[in-house]
């Protein structure tokens, strides 16, 4: 989490969040729902680049810590980059990116198994809670996606890829 993210994160930040979130077209944060209960579990979502960056975006995301290590992530990873890369919005964007704090391995598996590569590291490169960590860098491209998404359709059949957000 970027240090714009209030801690601790009271109801009055989390009003003005949703409020702002409303705000904005097109919608850039979605929640990750419990499918069985509807309850929120954790959030997702994207920061455009702008100039010469204008095509890429680059996904965040968190999940509420007692679901850790249960894949719950990679399959809202997956199916949000699946959407991403699918809507008529989005189809300027031909890289997917996201930065993952030194010492954060459990992130850095998220993003492996949901088919990023590590791009490199970026040393020193984030001051966070009084200490300086390097910053790893993770990216998917278009190509890379589309080509991944056509070998697991071939090899699961026709109901591959089917999520909800």
């Amino acid at each position: 989490m970027d240090n714009i993210f209030p801690s601790p994160y009271t109801l009055s930040d989390g009003i003005k969040w949703v409020n702002y979130n409303l705000s904005l077209s097109p919608p850039l944060n979605f929640v990750i729902a419990d499918p069985t209960t509807s309850l929120a579990i954790g959030g997702i979502g994207l920061k455009p680049g702008t100039d010469v960056h204008e095509r890429s975006v680059e996904v965040g995301y968190w999940l509420g810590e007692e679901l850790w290590g249960r894949g719950v992530a990679t399959e809202a990873l997956v199916g949000f980059v699946g959407w991403v890369l699918g809507e008529r919005e989005w189809e300027r964007v031909i890289r997917v990116h996201a930065g993952v704090y030194g010492g954060n391995v459990a992130s850095g598996r998220v993003l492996r198994k949901a088919g990023f590569r590590l791009e490199g590291c970026l040393r020193r490169h984030v001051w966070k809670e009084g200490r300086l960590l390097d910053l790893e860098v993770y990216a998917v491209l278009r190509e890379e996606w589309e080509g991944r998404e056509r070998e697991r359709a071939a090899e699961e059949g026709p109901s591959a890829g089917e999520m909800s957000i």
